[in-house]
């Protein structure tokens, strides 16, 4: 086999689409005519050789002028340089766009090639994936709950509009900066310290809590749940974290708490005197619930918050202090306290 052969042999086999063109008239970019097309070019441009080789660029792929190939090509013969791999939409208007990678590149003798694959199916899927990631941007964006993305050095990559609302910030001024930012110390030394190593092992956490701290300065109780995306290899790629704000719910229950502690403590102060009191008719001792007897002074003191003052009143005094009550005969009416 002569090497002419085997390099059209070589053309037919490759994957590549291969065009050659020559450009008959060196000032003329309309004399570009095609002189080769292998099997892959009759794939990917659905074309047939027979039908096209022998004609112009602009007779095979007239819309390619409006985009300036033709006179690009022609350069590429007159300049000798190749150009980069573009990515091409070429639409007849006889059917569907479809979407070419090419690469132009000079050869000798006034000729040009062009490698090139059909991406059609490529650019679909991609179309399809940037739509599909919109909606998900805008479903993230718009839900009405406060939903954080971090990456795995723990800075925000995304917020919902909810989120931003209820801090009271604008995007450009959270987007790459550490969630830890947001935090309280408490909640910040939490966070380092346990929260995020977990979530980093176990790729989530649920109802953490939280005191955030909002642009005007204002804390906000919230209770964190939070799942981490990976890739295939269980690389961490970022989380999607929800807080709820428990603001209020803690005050209530700090506010119940109080008055728990504050019902307690009156409870724990006072000690009902109730029911019939077993008092001796004679030493007036009082008999508590145990069966012991307890001087009328002790009791009460045990069983109420009253305070026992001691003294002893004017007829007292003339029973048991005579001689100071005949010192003092104008007193023996009198309310008072002997010392």
């Amino acid at each position: 086999m002569n090497a002419g052969l085997l390099t059209l042999d070589i053309a037919n086999r490759i994957q590549l689409g291969l065009l050659i063109f020559h450009l008959e008239n060196g000032d003329d970019d309309r004399s570009l005519k095609l002189i080769y097309a292998n099997k892959a070019a009759e794939n990917h441009a659905d074309i047939s050789a027979d039908q096209v080789v022998g004609k112009t660029i602009d007779q095979i792929f007239p819309s390619l002028r409006d985009r300036g190939i033709p006179q690009r090509y022609a350069d590429i013969i007159r300049n000798q340089k190749e150009t980069e791999v573009e990515e091409l939409q070429y639409d007849d208007g006889h059917g569907k766009p479809v979407w070419f990678s090419i690469k132009a590149f000079p050869l000798s003798d006034q000729y040009v090639g062009m490698s090139f694959k059909n991406i059609t199916e490529r650019k679909l899927a991609e179309k399809k994936l940037e739509a599909s990631n919109e909606r998900y941007r805008n479903l993230y964006e718009n839900t009405p709950i406060m939903l954080h993305s971090i990456n795995s050095r723990g800075r925000i990559v995304a917020v919902s509009n909810y989120w931003l609302n209820s801090m009271g910030y604008q995007r450009d001024e959270v987007i790459g900066r550490p969630l830890t930012g947001f935090l309280t110390d408490e909640s910040k030394l939490f966070a380092k310290i346990i929260a995020f190593p977990y979530f980093l092992e176990h790729g989530y956490v649920q109802d953490i809590q939280y005191q955030v701290i909002k642009k005007n300065g204002g804390l906000m109780d919230v209770n964190l749940s939070a799942i981490a995306e990976k890739d295939e290899e269980s690389n961490f790629l970022r989380s999607l974290a929800v807080m709820i704000d428990v603001t209020a719910q803690k005050k209530a229950e700090a506010a119940q708490d109080k008055l728990i502690h504050e019902l307690q403590k009156a409870l724990d102060e006072i000690t009902s005197l109730r029911g019939i009191l077993p008092i001796c008719s004679f030493c007036k001792r009082v008999r508590d619930d145990k069966g012991y007897w307890e001087q009328v002074d002790i009791y009460i003191t045990k069983h109420s918050p009253a305070e026992i003052s001691h003294s002893v009143c004017p007829e007292c005094v003339k029973k048991h202090y005579p001689n100071l009550a005949r010192k003092d005969p104008g007193n023996h009416n009198k309310p008072g306290n002997l010392p």
